[in-house]
């Protein structure tokens, strides 16, 4: 997909607005002039940013659509990402659940020898440990695929905020 595709189809689908962070300025180009050639330039918006130091904004919505496969530190990603949602908080991982991925997990050892040169690397975090940090904030799991063989989703609903 297209960067920037996932949040056009929101919009397309009646979201009102959207604000996307990206590492790369290059993905953030492109979604940006996706954004625009659809018609959405003025209520979609992308920065670059890390997700997991940046300060963002508070959103009914937070989804980290293919971005957990490719941080080193899921744990603060996934605290600070998941701080920012009010209502539901969607991920797509590669599974450390799923056979395949237990199979090829391994391997991800030798990456440095087939990307020489390269900053990127792709990490298969333990889906475990991920459902249970964002437990421990009060998330509640309620939809985790079943289907695929490396990739799930998985949505929570952010915990309720008591009036104070």
């Amino acid at each position: 997909m297209r960067g920037g595709g996932l949040t056009v189809g929101l919009l397309k689908g009646g979201v009102s607005s959207a604000t996307g962070f990206d590492l790369s300025p290059k993905m953030v180009e492109a979604a940006s002039a996706l954004a625009s050639e659809s018609g959405f330039s003025s209520t979609a918006s992308f920065s670059v940013g890390d997700g997991a130091t940046s300060a963002l904004p508070t959103s009914d919505l937070v989804i980290l659509d293919s971005v957990l496969c490719c941080y080193p530190d899921v744990s603060e990603l996934v605290d600070n990402s998941s701080s920012a949602a009010r209502r539901v908080y969607a991920i797509s991982l590669p599974d450390s659940r799923r056979r395949l991925t237990k199979i090829l997990r391994p391997f991800l050892f030798f990456q440095p020898a087939f990307l020489r040169g390269k900053k990127f690397r792709f990490f298969v975090p333990s889906a475990d440990k991920i459902i249970s940090q964002l437990k421990a904030k009060g998330f509640t799991k309620v939809y985790d695929s079943a289907a695929g063989f490396t990739w799930s989703v998985l949505l929570f609903a952010a915990p309720r905020k008591q009036p104070g």
